[in-house]
């Protein structure tokens, strides 16, 4: 015989405790798992102590830690440690920013993590102080009367392979470079191999300050090989990578050293598009912070496929 005094499962006060607990696990464990699927901000970057809070000849490197889920870092620079008149040293994926030719002074910079779900919090502000010792001039001989020399505005004397990189195109170029006897003490020699429409590069960061009051730049060449182009290009800080350049059609083969001086006003934006709708066909040396020495192969215009050298030296801005 059935009990008729027992009590349904639902009733029961233990079954229903467990029940309501396990749909609560199911139903948090869902929401945990929705918020990790959710794009996140990258982690605040740190600056590494690599040097110390002095420097004495202008140029050091930033570095910091890298940021988990961080695809590109922005690194900014100011005079002030409020940040109020700031302005951006570099953009990309290194977790490094190279400075050169400072002045002296206090410089101040902090740096944040950016992905496509946003930006990371601003960095701990990191100081450096730059001392840089002037020697005294010796005294005037009363005999003579000096005459003063211009003093080129040098924006890389070229001497050492030392911050420059390589790149080249995918279709098989290849591109080595050293350090060689120049023109003046050292010079930077490119031994490359264009196949046919390839190209190479060296790049290097510079600052725009380098540029302040020059008209254009200066450098001197020579080379030998298949006649190629030689393109000389400075590239915006953006994410776009900005790039104006100038080019000089095979011109790369000369038993002597070759002067080439140009004007910013030859400069032209090359690409992307979009950026150079936005900021025109002129120059904006505030926002320079690359310099670039291509060599490419253009069969339209004459250029042969295949190895040769191209060396570089005495990178200088022109100032009158």
């Amino acid at each position: 015989m059935s009990n008729n005094n027992q009590r349904p499962w639902y009733k029961e006060p233990k079954i229903i405790i467990s029940a309501i607990i396990i749909i609560l696990a199911a139903i948090i464990g869902g929401i945990f798992a929705i918020i990790a699927s959710l794009p996140q901000t990258p982690t605040t970057p740190v600056f590494i102590e690599t040097i110390g809070e002095i420097d004495t000849d202008g140029s050091y490197e930033i570095s910091w830690k890298e940021s988990r889920r961080a695809t590109y870092y922005i690194l900014l620079e100011d005079r002030d440690p409020s940040f109020t008149n700031s302005r951006t040293i570099d953009t990309n994926s290194e977790t490094r920013g190279q400075i050169y030719g400072k002045l002296s002074g206090d410089y101040y910079y902090r740096v944040r993590a950016c992905n496509d779900a946003g930006e990371s919090e601003w960095s701990p502000i990191r100081k450096i102080t730059v001392i840089i010792s002037t020697p005294l001039p010796p005294p005037p001989t009363p005999t003579s009367t000096p005459t003063p020399t211009p003093t080129p505005c040098i924006i890389d004397t070229m001497d050492s392979t030392s911050g420059w990189r390589t790149y080249k195109d995918d279709e098989g170029s290849s591109i080595n470079i050293e350090s060689i006897p120049g023109k003046t003490d050292n010079a930077i020699e490119i031994s490359y191999d264009l196949e046919e429409w390839g190209w190479v590069l060296i790049s290097n960061i510079i600052d725009p300050e380098i540029l302040s009051g020059t008209k254009g730049i200066k450098f001197f060449y020579k080379g030998s090989g298949e006649p190629n182009t030689i393109e000389l290009k400075l590239i915006y800080g953006d994410v776009g990578g900005t790039t104006f350049g100038v080019l000089w059609n095979r011109a790369t083969v000369t038993d002597v050293w070759v002067p080439i001086e140009v004007q910013y006003s030859r400069f032209d934006c090359w690409w992307p598009e979009d950026n150079c709708l936005l900021y025109g066909n002129e120059i904006d040396l505030n926002n320079v912070r690359k310099i670039e020495f291509a060599i490419s192969n253009k069969p339209e215009d004459g250029d042969a496929s295949g190895s040769g050298k191209v060396i570089i030296d005495d990178v200088q801005g022109i100032t009158s």
